[in-house]
Parts: structure tokens; C-alpha cells; sequence
């Protein structure tokens, strides 16, 4: 299973089990995604911990789900650390649209 989604307190958590998480990835992670949406759910937490890359289409997804999360008023965040957080927090600076963390359980308890 390449998206497994686990409930955790009042978040949705959507581990993605892929290395590198590319364009071919995209569209099954919108799919889940907007199930989530749907179901009522709005408060999601990306893991990417399983990721050594992720490319620009999916970080392009990534802030197009933030946006309609923010329009249900919840949040998404995202777990990772290595190369995907510097490509996230310091290359792209899309830490400051995302709320990024380190571990799943830093982002449980930052509400």
C-alpha cells in the first residue's frame, strides 16, 4: 500500500510509503485526499518520513491540499526530516505556508 491513512486523536494521518513520491504518485494521493475531504475530515497530517525525495508535482499538490483544507478550516501538516525537510524548509521555504515537523508526534500535539 502506497497511501495508508491511520486516524490518530482528531487527525487523519496519510503515510506515504514511497522513496521518492513523483508526478506518477500524484493522482492516487488527490483521490485519498479528497475521500478525506468528502468524509469531513480536516485535519490531515502528510508523513513523509518513507521519503528520500518528493518531486515539484507533488509538492504542488501538497500546497493545493493545504488550500482546501484551510477552506474547511483545518490543517495540514507534514512530517519529514533528511533531504525532503531541507528540500521542503530550506530550499523551497514552503515551511512558511505548511506548518513542517519533524516527528508524527510533534505534530499530534501542536494545535
Amino acid at each position: 500500500m502506497i497511501f495508508k491513512r491511520t486516524k490518530l486523536k482528531n487527525h487523519v494521518v496519510i503515510s506515504v510509503n514511497l522513496k521518492s513520491a513523483t508526478i506518477e504518485h500524484t493522482e492516487e494521493f488527490k483521490t485519498l485526499f479528497e475521500e478525506l475531504i468528502i468524509d469531513g475530515t480536516n485535519n490531515i497530517i502528510v508523513d513523509l518520513l518513507e521519503c528520500d525525495f518528493i518531486d515539484s508535482t507533488f509538492m504542488g499538490v501538497l500546497v493545493r491540499c493545504h488550500k482546501e483544507v484551510q477552506r474547511k478550516d483545518g490543517k495540514l501538516k507534514i512530517v519529514c526530516d533528511g533531504k525532503v525537510y531541507f528540500l521542503l524548509h530550506d530550499v523551497t521555504h514552503l515551511s512558511s505556508v505548511i506548518k513542517i515537523y519533524k516527528s508524527r508526534q510533534e505534530a499530534l500535539n501542536a494545535d
